[in-house]
């Protein structure tokens, strides 16, 4: 069977390949730690100046967690 899905994900290319590989449960990746209210948050509040060790430990994440999303479009 996984081969017959690989088959396909090649014949359909890129978007359909995700299409086809979402449609019979495959792995999509590590759920988010922040909702996208909660990134919002603390975009405004690094934007105001808070300490970035300060959003990690009230958000329950790493500071490297804190500037990924940081750094990530909008």
């Amino acid at each position: 069977m996984a081969a017959r899905i690989a088959a396909n994900c090649l014949a359909v290319g890129p978007a359909g390949a995700a299409s086809i590989r979402s449609q019979v449960g495959a792995y999509r990746g590590r759920k988010r730690s922040l909702s996208a209210a909660q990134v919002a948050e603390l975009r405004q509040r690094a934007g105001a100046g808070a300490a970035k060790a300060t959003l990690a430990r009230e958000f329950d994440i790493s500071r490297e967690t804190v500037y990924q999303y940081l750094r990530t479009a909008r």
